[in-house]
C-alpha cells in the first residue's frame, strides 16, 4: 500500500528571532557566559537545545524567556513574532 503524506513545511515568518544574545557571568576568565548566540525559529519548526549539563543551555532558555530581566541577558534582542 503507497500513502502519499505532504511533508511538513515552516512557514516564512519567525516565530522567535535572537540576535547577539550575551549572558553575564564568569566562566575561564571571560565576563559573559556566553556571547553572541544568534539564532531563529520559524513558525512550524521544531527546535532542541542540547549540550552536556552545565555548558549554558539552561541559561539561554532563561534569557529566552525573560528577555526583559536584567539577571538572565547583559546584551542582545529576543523577539516573538516579530515583537520585542
Amino acid at each position: 500500500m503507497n500513502i502519499d503524506v505532504p511533508l511538513a513545511r515552516p512557514r516564512e515568518e519567525k516565530a522567535i528571532e535572537v540576535t547577539n544574545l550575551c549572558l553575564a557571568g564568569s566562566v575561564a576568565g571571560s565576563r559573559h557566559k556566553l556571547t553572541e548566540i544568534s539564532f531563529s525559529v520559524k513558525c512550524g519548526e521544531i527546535v532542541g537545545i542540547a549540550g552536556v549539563e552545565g555548558n549554558g543551555q539552561s541559561e539561554v532558555l532563561q534569557a529566552i524567556l525573560h528577555p526583559r530581566d536584567p539577571r538572565c541577558r547583559t546584551s542582545g534582542s529576543v523577539k516573538f513574532m516579530a515583537k520585542t
